[in-house]
């Protein structure tokens, strides 16, 4: 794999394999993650997909290109303390979909779970995600075997952390596919 490649990995697959691996494979060695946009079907989805993939190259190239970099954060984006208005934050959404494919001794399977929420993923969502996490340290409430080191939300907290999400309106929905129809 080049340094390209692995730079177009999402960061959510990343944790995700990190989580299975730091606590010890649970869904495989051979176990793989996916997160899709969803863009129809037909040519019109085939041009929406090219043009939103044609997009991330061309903002990854331009965030790696000094004068560019500058340029934008000049001109483009907000500044420290700025950022959307209350009414942008509350009408926003979001909708992640990872595929997790994997060998367990009893077959090949794979896990489907979305996330979500009707509140803008950068301000809202992600406030509500950090203040959970940070209950769940600050209440003991932690189902983890790991006592310490650089860990993930699954890996550090596991179910706790998914459980005060929900409780706090986002959307957490975890299947397993039948393993024969892999």
């Amino acid at each position: 794999m080049t340094g390209d490649e692995s730079d177009r990995r999402e960061v959510n697959e990343r944790v995700i394999r990190r989580g299975n691996a730091i606590r010890g494979y649970p869904w495989g060695r051979e176990f793989e993650c996916t997160e899709v946009v969803p863009t129809d079907s037909g040519i019109g989805g085939l041009v929406r997909a090219g043009a939103i993939a044609a997009g991330s190259r061309a903002a990854t190239a331009a965030m790696k290109f000094g004068p560019t970099r500058e340029g934008l954060s000049r001109f483009v984006f907000p500044d420290p303390g700025e950022g959307p208005m209350r009414e942008q934050i509350e009408n926003g959404y979001f909708t992640i979909r990872v595929l997790g494919r994997g060998t367990a001794t009893e077959g090949p399977f794979v896990v489907e779970c979305r996330i979500g929420a009707d509140l803008d993923p950068g301000y809202g969502a992600t406030a509500r995600m950090v203040s959970e996490a940070a209950m769940c340290l600050v209440d003991g409430r932690i189902d983890s075997p790991l006592a310490g080191g650089v860990l993930t939300p699954a890996s550090g907290i596991g179910s706790p952390l998914a459980d005060g999400l929900r409780e706090a309106n986002l959307t957490i929905d975890v299947a397993e596919w039948d393993r024969h129809s892999v």
